[in-house]
């Protein structure tokens, strides 16, 4: 991830900022800035987006919403894989204790909190690979719009979608379990 021209990826995912951002996502001011931000984007093209809030507060209307699911266990083993192959210091307690403290701070916020839509579809990926995660969400992208969706690359915890008929209609997905990814 890219952030005023300097290569943040490895800053974004370290364990002191992962146990602060559901504390700044608490803020209201912050949360109706960026809801703001994802409404635009949304507006101007076909998106997909994730986060813990976008299929309940952010795009309430949207055409596909999922809500992914994993255990606590299942993720905190895949971020604490995660950051050893980056060599981020971490212990597999601490990252357990995160995953926990986030679910707990996100769902239980006054303004957005994360809960999932009536009208999402659950999709539990704790047994499945992160390929099979990518192909059954390409699967109910397109059980849901009944168009055609191909996967145009594949990155560490991206995908890029692509309507072939549509150029213009590009989706990033990042693939990341969380209590929900709408």
């Amino acid at each position: 991830f890219i952030c005023s021209g300097e290569d943040v990826t490895k800053v974004i995912i370290t364990p002191l900022v992962s146990s602060s951002v559901s504390y700044i996502a608490a803020m209201v001011s912050v949360r109706l800035f960026l809801v703001e931000q994802q409404i635009k984007m949304a507006k101007s093209k076909s998106v997909v987006m994730d986060g813990r809030d976008i299929g309940t507060y952010v795009l309430p209307n949207a055409d596909v919403k999922i809500y992914q699911i994993a255990s606590v266990k299942t993720r905190a083993e895949r971020r604490f894989l995660e950051n050893q192959q980056k060599n981020i210091p971490c212990t597999y307690e601490e990252i357990e204790q995160d995953v926990i403290n986030r679910d707990r701070i996100d769902s239980s916020r006054s303004f957005a909190p994360l809960k999932k839509a009536d009208d999402a579809i659950e999709l539990d990926t704790s047994n499945l690979t992160i390929e099979e995660s990518v192909q059954a969400v390409l699967d109910i992208i397109k059980e849901k719009v009944k168009e055609e969706v191909t996967l145009l690359t594949r990155k560490p915890r991206m995908v890029v979608l692509v309507n072939p008929n549509d150029e213009s209609s590009l989706g990033y997905v990042r693939m990341q379990e969380k209590a929900a990814v709408q």
